[in-house]
């Protein structure tokens, strides 16, 4: 019997041990992939993202990387160079590699990379980010879960609304600092170009498009140039300034300011403005509580195709125009998160996506702050064109206003509004004040507004927006006009009522949404009452699949005038449908269904289809046709070549028969180091450029000098237009394409230089730049030497574990701590050249009553070897014996002999103008922690008769450390734990009797005091 029980207990070992080494990386493709829509929740009810693309593979759940960690704001990066996840959460230091054997995985990883896009399994999610990740598959649900604090994105909301959440170390920004964004006086203009020549058989004609951004006086400068030989030019020129990091605004609290040819939308009146003027703003871009509709207007590539999807659903299609932007107006809201996606789509089949999340209802000001945002305009001239600011001709159309906002509580805030309109030609002028009030209520927000023009000219409008559980989102919405004019327009209404609603959801992969609107006011008119009622009702489903996505739109609209009425019904069908990976077929089309049109059902159709034949060749043909027998059917060959695309395009078409064009179009900036123009076929022109040199810093003092010898040959991550890119034999490089107004991580690869050992003094930062900016930064290098270790444990007795790391510096200044693994081995990275002292934490020693042989080992480090391995060190329990005492001085004699390796310094990273950047507190090197930086007290020896607090029971030592890394970021002093029935259980203070304990309970902060409770010891 037990053999047996030896033999069962020998199997199940070689279980798990077989399975931890069958563990490994799967990676992917795309086409076998089964496709499904979920919504990810976090714990506290949350939406992060609804109706975010899932891939399932063997009934497990492949979530989306990149979304999901930019969403979470935490500090994590796939490196696609060695096939690793590196960052930061929670003060520790997140290491994954794909490609070697990690000792805490024990499953295999799945990966897929689509459309450079990353998606992983859910296990390795969690354990990357330190959370638990449910699937709730009925519902169609992804609960995430983090195990000890709190994600990034939730301290920051609870800061905001300055409400305790969950113990957390608030001041935790994800990376060490940030470099500001730098405007200049000029910097070369980038951005994309296209020039074509067309031959039909009536006329010979060309067109050119620029769209460039560079910094002009300071300033963000956008240069948008369309022309053609048969049309007039046309010009645009904007000029603006955005702060200079995440967290520090302009003059007056403002985030970003324009001026320029400028336009404003999403106003509290409903008006939009463009002309010649000044816009600012204070609010993010990312929160909206302009209610029901909102106006997305961004830039693109000028004459690409565009989809609108909004939460994984098509939803509407568009062209880029030829100023390079796309606007889609009056799209939907609903209460909660809005993810907007507009994929753009070029003649040679790329694709191009920009992501907008517009979040309604949660971002309610704090008490006392305020926000506001505003313009004033010249509607009737433009800054460059024909109808420009001297043209005299053109008569001046002033228009104007100022919108602000005041929190009065945490769930309340009073808005206050001024508009503005002239119209000189006509002597006519409109002014407008609304005074407007917004609440929120149970998984709802509430706004009303009151708008006074004079006297007896008003307007009532109330607007309900909400959610019902998660997937179903509504709208209600009433108002009263009396004797009102709608800005923009001449008409005054003396009486108008209306009344409002929309209902929309998914079922699965099915989403829809229905809409409607009534609207009926009188009137006299030469003593003659006129009536006039509207009615609008408009219904959507729209249904995903994998990759196909189709939307059908019906939209019936009925007016009446004194019984007279009108009646139409529009039909809008879109699909998009990969068909293959190479061949992608697109299409929309409008159907006339009213009672008095007597041109037929059919209005028009647009059709596209794509075949990338290579991957240098691809064909685009498209058929549009409409109604009144007008038609176009064009087919565009492009050629793609690494510095730009060359295009042969042919159509036919009802009016200009045959026609012929050649074109060709590509990214262009200047590389004023190379001397060179840089010319790409694929970023857009609205991103920044990093400027970097790299040097060797042999005197460690961060500054470019005598000393120091030029860097050649570093490589950059982790932009595709970054991968033939190194720094030339002057050590600077010219970095394109960097992502605008968002912190920016680059990747420092040393491979090709003289010396791998090479690795940047400081690399957890994040760039911040805006489009056309330059920045330019020196970035010290030095030789790195890895340091590992290992601690002996003498006697059974002295019981250790998690063993507390340091090394100090000459001053004796604790430089780095990590924390020993289960097997007490321990590993430093990153050290430079210097002389250090290595040693186990005093205080820890003293508190576990054991002593170590040697006390510390002398480094003395030149870069010389890449890993070094210290002498071992040997804990015992501290005795008085003699023979301890002579054994314990000949280890600690052996291990003074010094050893040459590698070090760290305390140096700021500074411009290339030699003027530190950074104050030098903000640039101590970064701790790096295996388990902790931060070690607990440990086990106390415990007076049956007191009494504690007790906050935590954990089955696994590492939690129980990390609970009271917590409490000691809470200030909370006095904090221990102990073994008791398999747990390790935390607790705060000892007290002499139970009504001690309780008054220091109630002094604990809210989210402990709501977990604790107390307990005789």
């Amino acid at each position: 019997m037990i053999n047996i029980i030896k033999l069962n207990l020998f199997l199940i070992f070689i279980l798990i041990f077989s399975e931890r080494l069958l563990a490994k990386t799967i990676w992917l493709e795309e086409s076998p992939l089964n496709y499904e829509i979920y919504d990810l929740i976090l714990d506290d009810g949350l939406m992060l993202f609804n109706s975010s693309d899932i891939y399932i593979h063997n009934n497990v759940l492949l979530l989306p990387f990149n979304a999901s960690i930019s969403a979470l704001e935490i500090n994590l990066n796939y490196d696609k160079r060695d096939k690793s996840f590196k960052g930061q959460l929670n003060g520790k230091e997140i290491t994954l590699s794909l490609q070697e054997q990690s000792n805490e995985i024990n499953w295999n990883v799945s990966i897929l990379i689509s459309d450079n896009q990353l998606f992983i399994d859910t296990q390795t999610l969690g354990y990357l980010i330190d959370a638990d990740i449910t699937v709730d598959n009925p519902n169609l649900t992804v609960l995430l879960a983090p195990k000890t604090q709190p994600f990034p994105l939730q301290s920051r909301i609870a800061r905001a609304q300055r409400e305790v959440f969950k113990p957390t170390k608030m001041t935790d920004l994800g990376y060490s600092f940030i470099i500001n964004d730098q405007y200049r006086a000029f910097t070369p203009p980038s951005g994309n170009i296209s020039f074509a020549v067309t031959a039909s058989d009536t006329d010979d004609n060309y067109n050119v498009n620029l769209n460039t951004f560079n910094d002009i006086l300071f300033h963000s400068a956008n240069i948008s140039i369309a022309q053609t030989n048969t049309g007039s030019l046309k010009k645009r020129l904007t000029l603006s300034r955005s702060k200079l990091n995440p967290t520090e605004k302009l003059i007056a609290n403002i985030n970003r300011y324009s001026f320029g040819d400028v336009s404003a939308s999403n106003t509290r009146s409903g008006s939009s403005y463009t002309g010649v003027g000044l816009v600012f703003t204070s609010f993010k871009e990312r929160y909206d509580n302009s209610f029901g509709k909102i106006t997305l207007d961004e830039y693109a590539t000028a004459n690409w195709q565009a989809e609108l999807y909004q939460n994984g659903f098509l939803i509407d299609t568009g062209v880029v125009d030829e100023n390079g932007r796309i606007v889609f107006k009056d799209v939907e809201t609903n209460y909660g998160s809005n993810r907007f996606e507009i994929k753009t789509y070029g003649s040679f089949g790329e694709q191009q996506t920009i992501v907008r999340d517009v979040l309604v209802g949660q971002n309610l000001l704090k008490p006392g702050e305020i926000k506001y945002k505003g313009g004033v305009f010249d509607t009737n001239h433009s800054l460059l064109n024909s109808n420009n600011v001297l043209n005299n001709d053109i008569d001046f159309a002033p228009a104007g206003f100022i919108q602000g906002e005041y929190g009065l509580n945490n769930k309340t805030s009073l808005g206050l509004s001024l508009f503005l309109e002239k119209d000189l030609e006509n002597n006519n002028s409109a002014e407008e004040a609304i005074v407007s009030v917004t609440r929120q209520l149970p998984s709802a927000l509430l706004n009303l507004n009151l708008k006074v023009q004079e006297a007896h000219s008003y307007n009532l409008d109330s607007n309900l927006t909400g959610a019902i559980g998660r997937w179903t989102h509504y709208q209600l919405g009433m108002s009263y006009s009396d004797n009102y004019q709608v800005l923009g327009t001449n008409e005054k209404i003396p009486d108008k009522l209306g009344f409002s609603g929309s209902l929309n959801g998914r079922i699965g992969s099915l989403g829809y949404g229905i809409s409607g609107s009534t609207n009926a006011s009188s009137q006299l008119q030469n003593e003659t009452s006129f009536d006039s009622k509207q009615n609008h009702l408009t219904g959507r489903i729209s249904w995903r699949y994998k990759k196909v996505s189709f939307s059908n739109a019906v939209n019936w609209s009925q007016t009446k005038n004194n019984d007279i009425g009108n009646t139409s019904v529009v039909d809008q069908i879109s699909a998009s449908i990969p068909i293959t990976k190479n061949l992608n077929f697109r299409a929309s089309g409008k159907f006339d269904f009213s009672n008095n049109r007597s041109g037929g059902k059919f209005k028009s159709i647009n059709s596209t289809l794509n075949w990338r034949i290579s991957n240098r060749l691809n064909t685009n043909m498209s058929i549009n046709y409409q109604s009144d027998d007008k038609y176009r059917i064009s087919n565009f060959l492009s050629w793609r070549r690494d510095d730009y695309n060359l295009i042969l395009g042919t159509n036919y078409s009802d009016d200009s028969r045959w026609q012929i064009s050649l074109g060709v179009n590509f990214a262009l900036d200047y590389d004023y180091h190379n001397q060179i123009f840089n010319l790409k076929n694929t970023y857009s022109p609205a991103t920044g450029t990093l400027d970097l040199f790299t040097f060797i810093d042999n005197n460690k003092n961060a500054l470019y000098d005598e000393y120091d010898d030029a860097l050649v040959s570093v490589e950059f991550g982790s932009y595709p237009y970054w991968k033939n890119i190194q720094t030339n034999k002057f050590g600077t490089a010219y970095l394109p394409g960097t992502s605008a107004n968002s912190p920016v991580k680059v990747y420092f690869e040393t491979d090709n230089t003289h010396s791998p050992q090479l690795k940047a003094i400081h690399e957890n930062f994040r760039f911040y730049t805006h489009p056309g900016g330059v920045i330019s930064l020196d970035i010290p290098f030095n030789y790195a030497t890895e340091v590992e270790g290992k601690i002996e444990i003498a006697e059974a007795s002295a019981s250790a574990k998690f063993i507390p790391m340091q090394i100090l510096n000459t001053h004796n200044k604790l430089i780095q701590q990590v924390t020993a693994d289960l097997d007490n081995e321990y590993y430093f990275s990153k050290m430079w050249p210097g002389e250090y002292t290595l040693q186990i934490d005093p205080k820890y020693l003293k508190n576990k009553g054991l002593k170590s042989a040697p006390k510390q080992i002398h480094l003395e480090l030149n870069g010389a070897v890449e890993y070094y391995t210290a002498t071992d060190f040997t804990l015992t329990p501290i005795k008085t014996n003699t023979t301890d005492a002579i054994n314990e001085l000949a280890i600690e004699t052996k291990a003074k002999l010094t050893t040459i390796i590698n070090t760290k310094i305390d140096a700021p990273i500074h411009h290339s103008d030699n003027k530190a950047l950074i104050p030098a507190i903000q640039m101590k090197p970064i701790k790096i922690a295996v388990k902790s930086q931060l070690m607990p007290n440990e086990i106390k020896t415990l007076n049956n008769n007191l009494f504690s607090i007790q906050v935590g029971a954990y089955s696994k030592v590492n939690y129980c450390i990390e609970k009271i890394n917590e409490l000691t970021l809470l200030k909370l002093r006095n904090t221990f734990n102990r073994h008791e029935n398999d747990f390790c259980k935390v607790y705060i203070g000892q007290y002499s009797d139970r009504i001690e304990a309780q008054t220091q309970m109630e002094n604990l902060p809210e989210s402990i005091k709501g977990i604790g409770f107390i307990v005789q010891l």
